[in-house]
């Protein structure tokens, strides 16, 4: 299943279309920090509750596929992860094998505010058209 249930939330399916529209026409080195992005986001990520603001949960679908992998991303096991807050200009570059430990996770305050932390990195990309 995955992150595909996820995809009933617009803003989730949004957040997708975007990094799918940025790769129209994209060469090896942005097709790279997209698939970094998407690999921080939708397979890692973490959001916070919207009633707690200091409450994670698991936004990423190989963290919700993988109870051992969620146990370790919510610092439940005996090496606490460090969290940074999502930045664009910060996921684009962290990259990881689909199947290493983790060792920091990106969390996210709000589906709203990771759409547009992608809309601003689509917006200054250079290419010869404009979707």
């Amino acid at each position: 299943m995955c992150s595909a249930p996820l995809l009933a939330n617009s803003e989730f399916a949004d957040f997708l279309q975007s990094i799918g529209l940025a790769s129209l026409g994209a060469n090896e080195a942005l097709l790279d920090k997209l698939s970094n992005i998407y690999r921080n986001t939708v397979m890692y990520g973490l959001i916070y509750n919207d009633s707690d603001k200091t409450e994670k949960k698991a936004l990423g679908a190989r963290l919700l596929a993988n109870p051992n992998k969620m146990k370790h991303a919510m610092g439940r096991d005996d090496v606490l992860p460090l969290y940074t807050e999502f930045e664009t200009a910060l996921a684009k570059f962290r990259h990881r094998p689909l199947d290493s430990q983790r060792y920091s996770y990106f969390t996210i305050h709000s589906l709203k505010n990771l759409q547009k932390e992608m809309n601003e990195f689509t917006r200054v990309l250079d290419r010869p058209f404009s979707v």
